[in-house]
């Protein structure tokens, strides 16, 4: 179950794309959320959203799993300092089983001067069968001649009773933004498992980037992590993930707009009986007026999926409503 609920949060529909990790966003919604600190510490955005979506997977023998996410998050700033709260409610239901995954996210950041930005963020997640995984980050960013560094270092601890182990997750990127134009590439990097949590090293390799011409946006990100599936395993111990996402926003007037766009995922694990492989295609239609109200409802279809060797699709839908200060 605990496999089945982690790739079917995966085709879960989601009106607020990929977010970048080290520059601020300059989507022109205003409610996309930053994904990490280094790109929070360097925002100035006052706004609140909310979203509600659901999805309906179904496989060649007519097996079922419906997953409902609500989320509620928002942004403050004032002067040098700036705050993201974020909070995630997935419920997952699987024929008899009924699950909840629940996430709270705290980053914020502050800026020394017009070069330098310091963050810090706090994650806490309530995951299946008991497991609690908790994240504190530190980092920031540095503006050499036009181009934005950027680092942090997490630690993630998680706790299922009595056993414990935690990882460090070591993040690097570089990017620029303008006006219009904003792109970002980084490496992450895993390391091994401590105490009772066994999981391996593994690099990861990322890119987002956003351009504004005229009445079209075009939003693309990419990622793909490689390395160890545990950290000690005699076999085949390989793992790796890709997702790739591409939408492109075009205005029809001044305050409707529509934004069709595909997503791709991939998961490989030493068993293949529990890989996964969805493409989903997209299709949203927004408001979006001067006084910072910004609402979108979209569907999203699951064109072909493969969960664990078996085939599924689905179809799901969404709305997600922000409004900027």
């Amino acid at each position: 179950m605990k496999r089945v609920f982690k790739l079917a949060v995966i085709a879960a529909l989601s009106l607020s794309a990929y977010a970048n990790i080290l520059m601020p966003e300059i989507s022109r919604d205003g409610k996309t959320r930053n994904e990490s600190l280094m790109a929070v510490s360097q925002s100035s955005r006052n706004f609140i959203a909310g979203q509600l979506s659901t999805v309906n997977l179904e496989d060649d023998f007519n097996n079922e799993i419906d997953i409902t996410t609500t989320s509620v998050y928002g942004g403050f700033s004032a002067e040098s300092f700036t705050m993201e709260i974020g909070y995630d409610n997935a419920n997952w239901d699987v024929g008899s089983a009924d699950e909840d995954f629940k996430d709270i996210s705290i980053l914020a950041g502050f800026k020394v001067n017009e070069r330098l930005t310091l963050g810090v963020g706090l994650e806490t997640s309530e995951l299946l069968n008991g497991v609690d995984d908790t994240g504190i980050s530190f980092g920031g960013t540095l503006l050499v001649e036009g181009t934005v560094l950027g680092g942090t270092i997490a630690r993630h601890t998680y706790e299922l009773g009595s056993a414990e182990g935690d990882f460090i997750l070591l993040t690097g990127a570089f990017g620029s933004a303008t006006k219009d134009m904003s792109w970002e590439t980084g490496i992450t990097y895993q390391m091994e498992g401590s105490g009772d949590l066994n999981t391996g090293a593994r690099l990861g390799i990322f890119g987002n980037a956003t351009k504004i011409s005229g009445a079209w946006e075009f939003d693309g990100s990419f990622n793909y992590t490689f390395g160890d599936y545990l950290n000690e395993a005699t076999g085949d111990n390989d793992y790796s993930s890709i997702e790739i996402e591409f939408d492109a926003e075009y205005l029809l007037n001044k305050e409707f707009y529509i934004t069709p766009g595909v997503n791709y995922t991939s998961v490989d694990y030493p068993d293949s009986d529990d890989n996964t492989e969805l493409v989903s295609l997209n299709g949203f239609v927004g408001f979006r007026n001067s006084q910072g109200l910004d609402a979108t409802f979209g569907l999203e279809y699951v064109l072909s999926g493969d969960i664990g060797g078996d085939d599924v699709d689905g179809l799901g839908w969404g709305i997600n409503v922000g409004y900027v200060f």
